[in-house]
């Protein structure tokens, strides 16, 4: 099932989760095709991919994937690993070395796990052709669109609005 709400629910076909089915079929490396044919045996149909940015930032702004049954899944380009805590509820502390050869102690992040990474793997695959037209978005323009994966028809469209600040210097004896 597909649930809007939950970032991390597991989407479940047969044994294995959504997430570990699309990347454990080699999808992920295996180019636009593949990613397609493993989108469409989960029963994806479609994907859309909202991004906008200029002015040298940018990027995707939400990922939602489009089930057969009219369910949606929204899913994030990137995930933050959490902090480790001891019993008592305290952050466990690890040491560092900083770029001046300074000793120091940070948080100790938990590493994300096999389904988040999944998760945030295939975003980011489906979030290429973004990436691929607009670099990092760097230059004075804004622009703010839709990649659309159409699993049927195995295309991707990007459609976009873009704008582009000009500004021109006059000087006039008056």
């Amino acid at each position: 099932m597909i649930d809007k709400e939950s970032h991390s629910g597991n989407l479940m076909k047969g044994s294995e989760s959504f997430y570990a089915g699309i990347k454990g079929s080699g999808a992920l490396a295996g180019g636009r095709a593949r990613l397609f044919d493993a989108l469409r045996e989960q029963d994806i149909h479609k994907v859309e991919v909202v991004y906008s940015g200029g002015h040298d930032e940018g990027g995707t702004d939400s990922i939602e994937l489009f089930a057969t049954d009219g369910t949606v899944k929204q899913i994030r380009e990137h995930i933050w690993p959490a902090y480790k805590k001891d019993t008592d509820g305290e952050y466990v502390m690890e040491a560092y070395t900083d770029w001046g050869g300074v000793q120091r102690l940070k948080r100790k992040q938990t590493p994300l796990s096999n389904e988040e990474q999944a998760e945030m793997e295939l975003a980011q695959a489906l979030s290429t052709p973004v990436y691929d037209q607009w670099h990092s978005f760097a230059g004075e323009f804004s622009v703010s669109g839709t990649v659309t994966w159409d699993v049927e028809k195995h295309t991707v469209t990007d459609s976009y609005d873009e704008s582009v600040e000009y500004s021109e210097h006059n000087e006039e004896e008056v």
